[in-house]
């Protein structure tokens, strides 16, 4: 398998580490911008069709069971025909499925939003590991983090433009207060535009690392023997439990904050607040990659977990929009309206 602890034995290494860090950028953003639109789509589903919660985040689970499902195969396929085609591939799929999703949108086929779905994230999975995979291995071992850190940050801003710019598309329907007759397949149709442009850069530059990228792949035994080292573990359960707060916040905030005792706001202004919750996370990024080139990566890790954890806390805890009242643990009367009947 490819580590991140190597470096490509290819010639101008500058000059392709330069290339290939500015063709991330386009990947990172889109990815970001898809993944906030694609979430916007559990409050859209939910009022447009009467779903309740389970079926609504059926769609949250269809985007991305992918990485679940072929995560492997994927895995197999991009060592084996290289990196920049694995990223052709998975922006052409992409484009694929956002066609297919705007289709589904228009007939209202909740069926063929599942699908679609899927055929997306199965493209998010190639772009995931080969992108990440030559970010981290294009420059020296000491950088790699910084480098996977800072394109964060711009798929962070992608997550942040997302909300803004599909929620008056997606939820204007909902919104008695909205503009009327604006095409909710847009952000998609937008995104199919972008994804092509981008799999053609990468179709031009393919050969970019043909001398470097040819690696043996590990038998599924020796894969599956890296689940024994106590670090994996640790990150694992670490990452498991970041995307499913992530996954969840992105996808049930907008209908949170429409609830008149949250802001009781409109539901395309809720899909436009949770652009602040992304823009936290960029700033978090960018300033993470800064901080890090002054402090130990896992002591920086230790102390963002300390404060999720405090912040989380305090979502329940406090009661209203802002939590005018600190109470160090609500009565029962009180976790009973706040909590379980939601």
């Amino acid at each position: 398998m490819v580590t991140a602890t190597s470096t490509l034995a290819i010639p101008d290494g500058d000059y392709i580490a330069t290339r290939l860090f500015r063709l991330s950028i386009g990947v990172f953003f889109i990815g970001g911008f898809l993944t906030s639109s694609v979430s916007l789509l559990v409050p859209q589903l939910k009022l447009l069709l009467h779903l309740d919660y389970r079926e609504a985040l059926l769609v949250q689970l269809a985007f991305h069971s992918s990485y679940l499902l072929f995560a492997l195969p994927i895995t197999w396929a991009i060592v084996r025909n290289g990196y920049m085609r694995a990223i052709v591939t998975g922006l052409a799929v992409m484009t694929l499925g956002c066609l297919a999703l705007t289709m589904a949108q228009t007939v209202l086929s909740f069926a063929m939003v599942m699908g679609a779905l899927l055929l997306l994230s199965a493209g998010q999975t190639f772009l995931q590991i080969a992108s990440n995979t030559v970010v981290a291995v294009i420059g020296p071992a000491r950088g790699a983090v910084r480098r996977l850190t800072l394109l964060q940050g711009f798929n962070a801003l992608g997550t942040v433009m997302g909300p803004l710019i599909s929620a008056p598309l997606l939820l204007s329907e909902l919104d008695a207060d909205a503009a009327r007759g604006i095409d909710p397949t847009l952000p998609f149709v937008g995104t199919a535009l972008v994804t092509a442009v981008l799999s053609l850069a990468y179709m031009r530059y393919r050969n970019l690392l043909v001398r470097g990228e040819a690696q043996p792949f590990a038998g599924i035994r020796q894969m599956f023997q890296l689940i024994r080292l106590r670090r994996l573990k640790w990150g694992t359960a670490a990452i498991f439990f970041y995307v499913g707060a992530e996954v969840a916040i992105g996808a049930l905030l907008p209908t949170v904050l429409m609830r008149t005792d949250r802001l009781g706001v409109t539901p395309v202004a809720g899909g436009q607040l949770v652009s602040l919750y992304w823009g936290g996370a960029m700033v978090g990024r960018f300033i993470g990659a800064w901080v890090m080139t002054r402090m130990a990566e896992y002591r920086l890790l230790l102390a963002a977990a300390l404060g999720a954890v405090a912040l989380t806390l305090a979502a329940i805890i406090l009661p209203g929009p802002v939590g005018p009242k600190l109470r160090f643990w609500p009565s029962r009367r009180t976790f009973w309206e706040r909590g379980i009947r939601y």
